[in-house]
């Protein structure tokens, strides 16, 4: 709208495209990155891994029926480093909402 009275276009991310030449090459840091995430947020982290679409739904997440995840493809690479860490104390103690307000931490 020109009269400035239109809704503001709603900020976004750009759609990356999947290059074999680029994406199938390992990532030195993803490792560490992993282990960031399941130290801040176990619960949600493996929730996420385990079925990501429905993850996405339940956090509104926007346009989260158009996020393309496979959950077998996500949770065969992500096993590797699964098997590097210890079972976080977190599971025994809170829930996926819990562990959001924690601040304990």
């Amino acid at each position: 709208d020109s009269d400035g009275a239109g809704p503001e276009p709603a900020p976004g991310w750009e759609v990356a495209t999947f290059d074999p030449d680029v994406d199938d090459q390992s990532i030195a840091h993803l490792p560490n990155y992993y282990t960031i995430l399941y130290g801040l947020y176990p619960i949600n982290f493996m929730d996420y891994i385990r079925k990501p679409q429905r993850y996405l739904r339940h956090a509104n997440a926007a346009n989260a029926d158009e996020v393309e995840v496979q959950p077998t493809e996500m949770r065969h690479r992500s096993e590797t480093f699964r098997r590097n860490h210890l079972l976080h104390p977190n599971f025994y103690s809170l829930t996926i909402d819990s562990e959001k307000t924690d601040f304990g931490r």
